[in-house]
């Protein structure tokens, strides 16, 4: 009985984040091999060594450059040295995109103090490039959702522009396609992404769950998650300061319980919740070395804007009594998928549908967080069906948004956090969506 409920816990709580194949091998197109694919991951060391290093990252984020301030269609805005952007989404109080605004429409204010606009771009009459990142969770969890998830992404693909770029990469800290605008690529390694998937899943229903080695993979797998594959993202990835940058991150976030506790956290997770999660089996050694202060500092110095994508069902923001409702609903589904029995005694059931609560909770507020830190926004995929629009919607928030360069008054780097302010002059019944904090290096 011990060695099942080791199992459980660990297996639950890691939430087989990686969904890799037994043998472990990255999959993806052969001639993916740039160092980048090779050595994805290797700025995490850092966090091992000193806590308070979280800046110097491999990106290593040089002052945006700035664009020509040009609006005619389908042109390339180019990039110089010294300019600050942010992108932007306007909405009135409907929840309506608002375009057609100019820039003579916005006052931004860094730190408080008016700055001028230098650069103002909107979707319609102007563009600049774009780098785009997809996270994926492929773990068993997740299967459900996977083939349309992928699918839509592949739509996805088919809409980026000839300028544009994507990468691709799973929750388990793999880069699976470096960037680059081959759309024939993209889809071969999204297919592949979807193959290993639905090979882990056969492998583990297989029987693997019911001996040593699924044990053994369940606790592996555990050790990259979805936040250091984020981290590693925001760290690694973005040094081409001429495109715009997206993170489109889909997981559970169920990760999030065991980053290192510190003040950022967006979500308190106890110590009971921790111990039942599997920490009273696998010891303190589980908790990483990075908490979310680290996460939410690579947000601000790298920039991007992050579409959190979350599937299942929602837990985070509603009131406890139909969270409890919904923790019964989604163990009940954790039993199915890892094909355990559901016969446990009332206490143990209560336990685990309380862990169940609280890690869903908690790993969806750190999905939202990352993407309101960021400017972005957050989907919760409850149905599979629902991927597609999803996607398209993330793809149509995008192309909507406004890209305002400028100046800043204070243009050196350092390590202080600046804050934005941006408003649409005499419309206050307008919302200005964006980044609020940034730090420039």
């Amino acid at each position: 009985m011990k060695s099942f409920s080791v199992l459980v816990f660990v297996a639950s709580s890691f939430f087989l984040t990686s969904g890799q194949t037994p043998s472990g091998t990255p999959a993806g197109p052969s001639s993916q091999t740039s160092a980048r694919i090779k050595n994805f991951g290797s700025s995490l060391q850092k966090y091992e060594k000193k806590r308070k290093q979280t800046a110097n990252l491999n990106a290593k984020n040089d002052p945006l450059k700035s664009i020509d301030n040009k609006t005619d269609d389908d042109e390339v805005i180019k990039i110089e040295t010294g300019l600050v952007l942010h992108d932007l989404l306007v909405s009135d109080r409907a929840g309506n995109v608002v375009t057609q605004l100019k820039g003579s429409d916005f006052l931004l204010l860094e730190d408080q103090v008016p700055q001028s606009i230098e650069v103002f771009a909107a979707s319609e009459n102007s563009r600049i490039p774009r780098s785009i990142v997809l996270v994926i969770d492929t773990s068993l969890l997740q299967f459900p959702f996977l083939k349309m998830s992928t699918d839509a992404a592949k739509t996805l693909v088919d809409k980026l522009r000839p300028d544009d770029e994507m990468a691709i990469v799973t929750a388990d800290l793999i880069l699976h396609s470096d960037f680059t605008a081959d759309k024939t690529l993209l889809k071969a390694t999204l297919n592949e992404v979807e193959k290993r998937g639905i090979e882990y899943a056969s492998w583990y229903r297989r029987g693997a769950r019911k001996n040593d080695q699924g044990y053994e993979h369940a606790v592996n797998i555990g050790r990259g998650g979805q936040f250091e594959t984020l981290l590693a993202v925001l760290n690694e990835m973005f040094d081409d300061k001429r495109k715009q940058r997206v993170i489109i991150f889909q997981g559970d976030g169920g990760h999030m319980i065991w980053l290192k506790p510190d003040k950022n956290l967006p979500y308190p997770v106890s110590h009971t919740t921790r111990m039942n999660s599997g920490m009273k089996y696998s010891g303190e050694s589980a908790i990483k070395k990075f908490g979310f202060g680290e996460i939410e500092e690579a947000i601000e110095v790298s920039r991007v804007t992050i579409y959190s994508v979350i599937p299942g069902i929602r837990f985070f923001g509603l009131p406890k009594r139909e969270r409890a409702n919904r923790a019964r609903i989604s163990w009940a589904k954790v039993n199915e998928a890892f094909g355990w029995k559901t016969d446990y005694p009332a206490e143990m059931t209560r336990m685990f549908e309380d862990r169940e609560e609280n890690v869903r909770t908690a790993g969806q507020a750190a999905m939202f967080k990352v993407a309101e830190l960021s400017g972005g926004n957050t989907a919760v995929m409850e149905k599979p069906e629902d991927a597609g629009r999803i996607y398209a919607d993330i793809l149509g928030v995008i192309e909507s948004r406004y890209v305002i360069g400028y100046y800043p008054t204070d243009g050196v780097p350092s390590e202080r956090r600046r804050s934005v302010k941006v408003e649409v002059r005499g419309r206050p019944d307008y919302t200005v969506t964006t980044r609020s904090h940034y730090i420039l290096k």
